[in-house]
């Protein structure tokens, strides 16, 4: 039976006006120096019965107005909206919101330039050397690897068939085909046949980001995918996002002005809870790590990226300190590229360097195919080489992903 007006409102008004962690006082509206004008993201106090969810979101969305974008059940209780400023605070006033949140753009954090894969080559040995050979046993057969990003080349010669349609976001009619190239070139760093880590993984296309060069993805469609990747993913998996929320070709926010997104934290820390590791680009600004969804928890796997001269060197326009996990190559990487099946680009910065560990991650996953995101973790930290990385700013760990050839 459907639940009477007078029941719905005794629901609305029976949950509690805050339901931050911890107990502790915090903004209900939060907006962004960067944001994107009249669109929010609405987490509903966690102790909503879901039963309910349909209905509470359908009257707030009545009672205050504006336009509903998406639903949300799995990473938190809420929905995605675009209203007005003053309405947008009305709202967050409401006891039925624990918070209510600016969406934000974010931005692919690599760059296809110029020349050859030697992340292969060096991942497989501790020494800072290149052996001119890749070794490996495991090749990541049965993982699932979700490459968040703009879609997949599906008939890429890379692939083999392994590249499949997952979800599609941006809701153009291409169904996870990808006509930007970073996810295409992500994909062949994890999988590829030829430049991939993990060679006979599974690759999903979620896509986030449109068409255009100067393009960007949104919180909201970040939070959406690990909305439907709670609920769709098939284990053994691994999470790649190899975007940030700050865009170094535009103007760029001092170090110490930038703010994390709490709910696509809130949203990583739910696809963490539910089984599934999760890799993300440390970012390519020279600041401390703030980036989506780093920030989330311990157990995102924080991915900084090197370069190779003789010895290993950071990057230098690299994130860095103590929130990055591992550091792996990044620079000049042969991979394949979105313009035909057969093409091939190269492509560097953190983005790469997540792509490589999201390949490590699924050879680990292969011959360990129960393991919890921490365990994944905990395996590549305790595993890495450290103290080679050389020019690392303070506090950062430096340990060097490191490929066992018997993994």
């Amino acid at each position: 039976m459907r639940p009477s007006i007078i029941s719905f409102f005794v629901i609305l008004l029976a949950l509690p006006a805050s339901t931050t962690r911890n107990d502790v006082q915090a903004p209900r509206l939060i907006t962004h120096e960067d944001g994107i004008t009249g669109e929010y993201i609405v987490a509903l106090a966690p102790r909503l019965p879901a039963g309910n969810l349909d209905l509470v979101v359908a009257e707030l969305v009545r009672e205050f107005g504006g336009e509903l974008i998406r639903q949300y059940r799995n990473v938190f209780p809420g929905f995605s909206v675009r209203l007005r400023d003053e309405q947008a605070l009305a709202l967050s006033r409401h006891p039925a919101v624990a918070l209510v949140e600016q969406n934000i753009p974010v931005y692919p954090s690599g760059v296809q330039i110029n020349p050859a894969n030697w992340a292969l080559d060096r991942i497989d040995q501790r020494s800072a050397s290149l052996n001119y050979s890749y070794s490996y046993t495991s090749t990541g057969n049965g993982v699932n690897v979700y490459i968040v990003d703009s879609g997949i080349r599906f008939d890429h010669a890379e692939f083999g068939g392994r590249a499949v349609f997952a979800v599609d976001f941006v809701n153009d009619g291409r169904a996870g085909w990808d006509c930007y190239g970073h996810g295409t070139a992500v994909a062949g760093l994890v999988g590829g046949s030829i430049y991939g880590v993990a060679k006979q993984a599974r690759l999903h296309s979620v896509r986030i980001l449109g068409c255009q060069r100067d393009d960007s993805s949104d919180s909201e469609r970040m939070i959406s995918a690990f909305e439907w990747l709670i609920y769709h993913h098939v284990k053994p998996a691994v999470v790649n996002v190899s975007f940030n929320y700050n865009q170094p070709s535009t103007r760029v926010l001092p170090c110490e002005q930038r703010q994390p997104h709490i709910l696509i934290n809130e949203a990583a820390r739910a696809l963490l809870a539910a089984g599934v590791p999760l890799v993300n680009s440390a970012g390519n600004q020279d600041c401390p790590v703030n980036t989506a969804p780093a920030l989330a928890d311990r157990n995102v796997i924080v991915v900084g990226s090197t370069w190779w001269n003789g010895v290993d060197r950071w990057q230098n326009y690299t994130a860095w300190g103590g929130d990055v996990d591992v550091w792996a190559p990044g620079n000049y990487l042969t991979t394949a590229s979105n313009s035909s099946s057969t093409a091939w680009g190269y492509f560097s910065n953190t983005s790469a360097s997540a792509a490589v560990v999201s390949g490590v991650v699924a050879r680990y996953l292969e011959t360990h195919p129960g393991a919890s995101p921490g365990g994944v973790n905990f395996y590549l930290i305790s595993n890495a080489t450290r103290g080679i990385i050389q020019g690392l700013p303070d506090y950062s760990g430096g340990a060097m992903i490191y490929a066992d050839p018997q993994l």
